[in-house]
C-alpha cells in the first residue's frame, strides 16, 4: 500500500509538471513605472496559446532581479482575431496553433524598492518557464525566458550616478498587443507602438529570443534572431523582412510559409541625455526591454484585401508621407494638428454577404487608454491634452462598412517636452498607430497607418559671440554678439548673458535682453566677471538654446627689460577664446600709444600665439599697450584687453641704413636715395659728405619722413666726383 501511495504521489507530481511545461506561452514582456513615493510598479504580459486542451497558466508568479519580485495576475483577456463568419478563432474552441490567444497581465504585489546603483552591465529582471508550444516553426521548441535591464544614470550636472532609491526612470512601454495572426498571401506591416512617458528617445532592433539566462533558441535553417519570419531567405516568393528601428515599423510579405507559430525577440532601448563614464555628456541607456512575439500564419483563408487607408497631403500641407503607411509632421507646443484619416473597403463578407466592416482603433502615448473614448481628450499616459479621435459626421461610432473616416486633433503643449538641458537632441517625438481592420476571417486584414509627430522645443542653433572689450577707464566689459535668426513660426523671448569669475563653472545670469535687435550690453567690471556666454530663449516653453562659445577677458601682463642697449616691452595675456571668434581675423594684434594718455595708438606687431616682445624706441617716456582682436563684421566692437603701461628709454639706435643710388641731375646736384628707417623714434638724418680738404663734414639735415630722393643743393658733382654717408638720429639723441 505504501508504494501505491508513493506511486501515486510521483504520478501527481509529474501531472503538476507537466502542466507547468505545458501552458503554450507565446511571448510577452516585462516593464516598469516609476511611483510616487520613489518605488517601482513591475507589470508583466504574457500571452498565451488558448486553443483547445491548452492548460492554464497559474495566477501567482515571480520575476528574479536583484531582488525577488512577487507577482499576481490582474486579468486575462483574450485577444484572439475578431472576425464575423465561419472559421472564427477562439479560445477553447479553435485547434491550438490556430491563433486563439490570451493577454495576461501581472503587478507586483506591492511596490517595489530597488536601492543602490546599478552595475554597468545593468539589473537584468527575469522570469523562466519551460512552455513553448511544439506549434513553433522556425526554432527548436523549449523553454521560455523573459527579461528586462535596467542600467545606472548619471544626468547632466551629477557628480555621479543616481542611486535607484528613489526611482528616476520609467520603462518603455508597448501600446499595440504582442498577438499577431496573419493570412499568408498579401504584404503585412505591424507596429509595437512603443512609447516612453519620460519621452526618452528610443530605439528598435531585433535581439536573440532566450531560453535561459545568456541561452539563445536554436534557429532552423533559413531562420535568425534578425530575419524570425519567412522571408525570401526560406523561399524566393516571400519578401524580406524589414525593420525601421527609429519607427518600430516591421513590413513583410509572406506568400508561402508553413501554418504555425514563428517566434521572435525584440529589444527597445531607452536612451536619456546624461553623462558617460568619462564624464561626456551624451545620450546614455537606461533601460532595455524585450519583447517576445510570435506571429501566426494561416494558409488557405478566403480572398480579403486589406483596407485602403490614407492621409490626404495634398489637403494637409504640413504632413509628409514617409512610406505607403508612414506620415509625419513637426510642431511647436501650441500648434494645432488636425486631419482625417479615410479607410475602404468594397469586399463582401461571405458569411453575410454585405460589405466588410471596418473598425477603428488607435494606440499610442497621447491616446486615451483603456475605459476612455478615443474623443475625450484625456486618460493618457503622456499627459492632457490627449489627443483625439472623432468620427466624421454623419458617421456615428468607430465601425462603419465600406468607409470609415475618422478625424484626428491634438494641440502639443509644454509638458510634451523634455530637453534634458538641451545638450543632447531636444526634439520630441510622438508616435501614434491608427489600425483600420475590416472583419475578414480567419485573420481580418488591417491597414495600421503610422503618424509621427516631432515636438520642436524651440531654436537649439547657438549664437556667436563675437568679441569682448574692457573699458581702459572703468573697467567696464563691453559684449557684442550676432543677431539671433529665427524662424517665422517661433516666438523670440530673450537673450541671456551668463557670467563667471572663471571659467570653471558658477556662472550667474547676469542679463535678460528683450529686443532681438540688440547687438551688445555693457557688463559692470565690478563684479569681477571674466568669462562671459551668451544663450537666447524661443518658443512658447522658454526653451533654451546651446550656449555660444565662452570669451574670456584677455588679461594682458607686461614685464620691462632693461638692457645697456634698449628696452623690451614683455608681454603675454590669456586667450579671447580658442579658437578666435569666426568673425575675427584670427590673430591677436599689439597696439602701442607713445605716450600714455595721448591717444597716438599705432599697432606694432600680430601674432596667434598669446606672447609677444617689442624693442621700445622712445626717450624716456610712459608707453601704454593692448591687445586686441579685430571683428570683421564692425556691427558692434572688436575685443580688448586691459591697458598695461611702462617707462622706456632708447639707450641705442641700431637703424640699419642703406643709401641705395646716388644720380647727378640736370642741375649738375647729387641726388641721393636710402631706405626707410625701421625704427619708430628716428626723428632726423644727416648727410654727410667726405670733402677733399676737410673730410667728412655734415651738409645737410634731413627730417624724418622727407620724401626721397633728397637734392644736395650745394653739390658739384658736374665738376667732381663726390661721396655720402647717411646718419640717423633717435628721438633720444643716439646715432
Amino acid at each position: 500500500m505504501k508504494n501505491l501511495f508513493r506511486i501515486l504521489i510521483v504520478t501527481m507530481i509529474s501531472l503538476m509538471a507537466f502542466q507547468s511545461r505545458a501552458s503554450h506561452l507565446l511571448g510577452g514582456e516585462i516593464i516598469w513605472e516609476c511611483t510616487a513615493n520613489g518605488k517601482y510598479d513591475f507589470t508583466m504580459i504574457v500571452y498565451r496559446e488558448c486553443g483547445a486542451g491548452a492548460i492554464p497558466l497559474p495566477g501567482n508568479q515571480t520575476i528574479n532581479g536583484p531582488v525577488n519580485i512577487p507577482m499576481t495576475r490582474q486579468s486575462i483577456v483574450e485577444v484572439s482575431p475578431v472576425c464575423l463568419g465561419g472559421g472564427s478563432i477562439s479560445c477553447n474552441t479553435s485547434p491550438s496553433g490556430k491563433g486563439a490567444v490570451e493577454k495576461h497581465t501581472f503587478k507586483s504585489n506591492s511596490p517595489v524598492t530597488l536601492s543602490g546603483v546599478p552595475p554597468a552591465g545593468g539589473w537584468i529582471f527575469s522570469w523562466f518557464q519551460s512552455a513553448r508550444p511544439g506549434t513553433v516553426v522556425n526554432i527548436t521548441p523549449g523553454n521560455y525566458f523573459l527579461r528586462a535591464i535596467m542600467y545606472p544614470y548619471q544626468p547632466v550636472g551629477a557628480t555621479a550616478p543616481l542611486n535607484s532609491n528613489p526611482c528616476y526612470d520609467n520603462s518603455p512601454k508597448f501600446q499595440e498587443l504582442g498577438s499577431i495572426t496573419i493570412c499568408t498571401g498579401s504584404p503585412f506591416t505591424y507596429n509595437h507602438l512603443v512609447a516612453d512617458k519620460d519621452l526618452d528617445s528610443l530605439f528598435v532592433r531585433f535581439a536573440e529570443p532566450w531560453t535561459a539566462a545568456n541561452t539563445p533558441v536554436n534557429w532552423d535553417p533559413g531562420y535568425s534572431f534578425q530575419s524570425p519570419y519567412p522571408s525570401n531567405l526560406t523561399n524566393p516568393a516571400n519578401g524580406p523582412v524589414v525593420l525601421n528601428s527609429k519607427t518600430g515599423e516591421i513590413s513583410m510579405d509572406i506568400q508561402v510559409a508553413q501554418d504555425g507559430s514563428y517566434a521572435s525577440c525584440y529589444e527597445v532601448e531607452a536612451w536619456k541625455c546624461g553623462v558617460d563614464g568619462n564624464g561626456v555628456i551624451r545620450p546614455i541607456k537606461v533601460a532595455s526591454v524585450f519583447r517576445d512575439v510570435v506571429i501566426i500564419t494561416a494558409n488557405g483563408c478566403a480572398t480579403n484585401n486589406e483596407p485602403s487607408a490614407f492621409i490626404d497631403t495634398s489637403t494637409y500641407r504640413n504632413i509628409k508621407q514617409l512610406g505607403p503607411k508612414t506620415y509625419k509632421t513637426s510642431v511647436y507646443p501650441g500648434d494645432t494638428i488636425n486631419f482625417r484619416l479615410s479607410a475602404t473597403d468594397t469586399d463582401i463578407n461571405p458569411s453575410t454577404f454585405l460589405p466588410q466592416k471596418i473598425t477603428f482603433d488607435a494606440a499610442g502615448l497621447t491616446v486615451s487608454g483603456p475605459g476612455k473614448s478615443y474623443a475625450s481628450g484625456v486618460g493618457c499616459d503622456g499627459g492632457a491634452p490627449c489627443a483625439t479621435f472623432t468620427p466624421v459626421a454623419p458617421q456615428v461610432g468607430y465601425v462603419k462598412a465600406l468607409n470609415n473616416n475618422i478625424e484626428f486633433f491634438w494641440v502639443p503643449d509644454c509638458q510634451h517636452l523634455s530637453v534634458d538641458g538641451n545638450f543632447c537632441n531636444p526634439i520630441n517625438t510622438f508616435f501614434f498607430s491608427m489600425r483600420m481592420q475590416d472583419d475578414g476571417c480567419p485573420a481580418p486584414e488591417i491597414a495600421l497607418t503610422t503618424f509621427i509627430v516631432d515636438v520642436l522645443p524651440g531654436d537649439p542653433s547657438p549664437l556667436n559671440l563675437t568679441c569682448l572689450n574692457v573699458d581702459s577707464v572703468s573697467g567696464d566689459r563691453k559684449l557684442g554678439w550676432e543677431k539671433a535668426t529665427i524662424d517665422s513660426a517661433l516666438d523670440f523671448n530673450y537673450y541671456m548673458v551668463l557670467a563667471g569669475p572663471n571659467s570653471t563653472g558658477g556662472y550667474d545670469t547676469i542679463q535678460k535682453i528683450y529686443d532681438i535687435d540688440s547687438l551688445g550690453t555693457i557688463v559692470s567690471g565690478s563684479g569681477g566677471y571674466n568669462n562671459f556666454y551668451i544663450i537666447k530663449s524661443t518658443g512658447k516653453c522658454d526653451f533654451l538654446s546651446l550656449p555660444s562659445d565662452t570669451l574670456t577677458v584677455m588679461d594682458l601682463t607686461m614685464n620691462v627689460i632693461v638692457t645697456p642697449l634698449g628696452d623690451y616691452a614683455d608681454l603675454s595675456w590669456t586667450k579671447l577664446s580658442d579658437p578666435l571668434p569666426y568673425t575675427s581675423e584670427g590673430l591677436y594684434q599689439v597696439w602701442q600709444e607713445v605716450p600714455a594718455g595721448s591717444g597716438n595708438w599705432k599697432q606694432v606687431g600680430q601674432t596667434n600665439g598669446t606672447t609677444y616682445v617689442d624693442t621700445v624706441q622712445v626717450c624716456d617716456l610712459f608707453v601704454n599697450y593692448q591687445v586686441r582682436v579685430a571683428d570683421t563684421t564692425l556691427l558692434y566692437c572688436g575685443s580688448g584687453s586691459n591697458l598695461q603701461k611702462g617707462r622706456f628709454s632708447d639707450k641705442s639706435n641700431d637703424d640699419p641704413l642703406q643709401l641705395d643710388s646716388v644720380s647727378v641731375n640736370a642741375n649738375g646736384n647729387s641726388i641721393i636715395s636710402w631706405n626707410d628707417t625701421k625704427n619708430g623714434d628716428v626723428v632726423v638724418y644727416y648727410l654727410f659728405f667726405n670733402d677733399p680738404k676737410l673730410g667728412w663734414q655734415i651738409v645737410d639735415t634731413i627730417p624724418e619722413g622727407t620724401p626721397m630722393p633728397h637734392e644736395w643743393t650745394n653739390s658739384e658733382a658736374d665738376t667732381r666726383s663726390e661721396e655720402f654717408r647717411i646718419i640717423s638720429a633717435d628721438s633720444c639723441g643716439n646715432f
